[in-house]
This record gives structure tokens, sequence and C-alpha cells, in this order.
């Protein structure tokens, strides 16, 4: 999944959802490893930068979307 198809992926939950809805994504780290993320939507910083909040730690995450190797909604 290349950034575009994120990007549009993510804003089409936007408009259906507003900003409540949470995700699940693979994501390729620095050191080219695939780890698996979740959390909470809380905005995309200039379509380069998703931010998630992730409320089992109570911290924000960012992560690039350019590196974002799979996404979907979590139910």
């Amino acid at each position: 999944m290349d950034s575009a198809e994120t990007l549009r992926f993510i804003k089409g939950l936007i408009k259906k959802h507003g900003k409540d809805f949470s995700l699940n994504l693979k994501y390729m780290t620095a050191n080219n490893k695939i780890k698996k993320r979740h959390g909470r939507f809380v905005s995309i910083v200039d379509d380069h930068e998703l931010i998630l909040l992730n409320q089992d730690k109570g911290s924000e995450n960012r992560f690039e979307v350019s590196r974002i190797l799979e996404i979907e909604r979590r139910d």
C-alpha cells in the first residue's frame, strides 16, 4: 500500500466517522522490521505523519505515512 492509498483510506474514514475511530496497522521501523501497531486516530500532519493515541499506554505515537504497509479500521 503506497502513501496515496493510505491517505485516501484515512480521509475516507474521517469523512464517514469524523475523528472517532481506531486503526490497526503494519509499520516498517527504521531498522526495516515490520511491527503491528494500533491506536485511536488523532490527526494527520501535512499528509506525511499519522498520529495515533495508544489508550493502553496513554501515549501518542507518530508514524510516517510512507512506512505504513497495511492499514485497517479497528472494531
